[in-house]
């Protein structure tokens, strides 16, 4: 991303055609914003409604800065987007790789795997939106490869949970893990982009779905569990 600040040009000469601007940082953007003042402008709008078509008038004003900006750092607004998306992904990284210090036994770990995934959806509305549009569905190398890596670490974790529930005697046999998985990945996915015109209706209208993710976190890892157990 270029880092380096504009120059300022000189006036054009009487009768001369006036000079194109260069690619320098844009006139206006005086503020000392940059690329992660946009990142956190556009997740707090996501935040307060996930649902929104964002524009680059609408991130730049909530920054404070030029439109202009964003081309800047980021080319265009998809560009933006996908900066956004990756830093989630590197957070929710993060937050599984913790796991792994806690240690526990299998079903311990498979349930703090299934809650982390869910609340970190519930602190960051936005991120399923972007998800299905740069990752699941879109037309992007960078969407379809970043699906095959995570969906190949994230079945290979099941399948090391489900190995050590075997040997320990906790898991049934008899169930495939990478079902396991569509079944995990569909919790969260459904709750947070499918189930939502559900809400008002089944917990009233003045419920608020982010308030009900840790309950809901906490039956559907129970759900799962119960289903894999070896009785």
């Amino acid at each position: 991303m270029p880092t380096s600040a504009g120059t300022t040009e000189p006036s054009p000469k009487r009768g001369s055609k006036p000079r194109r601007r260069g690619q320098g940082r844009p006139a206006g953007s005086a503020n000392g914003a940059g690329a992660q003042d946009l990142i956190a402008a556009t997740r707090a709008l996501l935040a307060r409604e996930p649902t929104i078509k964002l524009t680059r008038l609408e991130i730049a004003r909530a920054a404070g800065v030029d439109p202009a900006l964003i081309r800047y750092y980021f080319k265009n607004l998809d560009g933006l987007l996908i900066a956004v998306l990756m830093e989630m992904l590197a957070e929710t990284a993060k937050e599984v790789a913790a796991l792994g210090d806690e240690g526990g036994d299998p079903a311990d770990r498979l349930r703090r795997r299934i809650e982390t995934f869910i609340r970190f959806r519930g602190r960051n509305p936005g991120f399923d939106k972007l998800f299905t549009e740069y990752i699941l569905y879109g037309e992007s190398a960078w969407g379809a490869e970043t699906l095959e890596t995570l969906t190949r670490s994230g079945v290979d974790d099941f399948r090391t949970l489900v190995a050590d529930g075997r040997a320990s005697g906790a898991f049934r046999a008899d169930f495939d893990e990478r079902f396991l998985y569509v079944i995990f990945v569909a919790s969260w996915d459904f709750y947070f982009r499918t189930a939502t015109p559900l809400f008002p209706l089944l917990f009233g209208k003045e419920s608020r779905q982010e308030e009900l993710v840790e309950p809901y976190a906490e039956f559907i890892t129970n759900l799962i569990l119960r289903g894999i157990e070896k009785k």
